[in-house]
């Protein structure tokens, strides 16, 4: 993956665990849409990230998106969310 890439898609491909996306220093959108991700974490070096696909994964709670100050674009759909909260660290736009 290239370190300057600015969109990364990586659907459906059986990630588990969000790591390893700390080289991404230009990135501004992420899709990791189809996968099998249960947590929202390792993400707070992605500062320039502007879009945040996890549509469809195992995420049960909403959490570690308060240093993703420039995130415009969220998406949780079809995830195992059940309580909406730790929303006021998002921008409103």
């Amino acid at each position: 993956v290239d370190p300057n890439a600015k969109e990364l898609d990586l659907t459906r491909h059986r990630i588990k665990k969000i790591e390893g996306f700390d080289f991404l220093h230009t990135i501004e959108y992420l899709c990791l849409r189809w996968n099998l991700i249960k947590k929202i974490e390792n993400l707070h070096m992605l500062v320039t990230l502007t879009e945040l696909d996890l549509y469809d994964n195992q995420i049960t709670k909403i959490e570690n998106l308060d240093e993703l100050v420039n995130l415009e674009s969220l998406d949780l759909s079809f995830n195992r969310i059940t309580v909406l909260e730790n929303l006021s660290a998002l921008k409103k736009t």
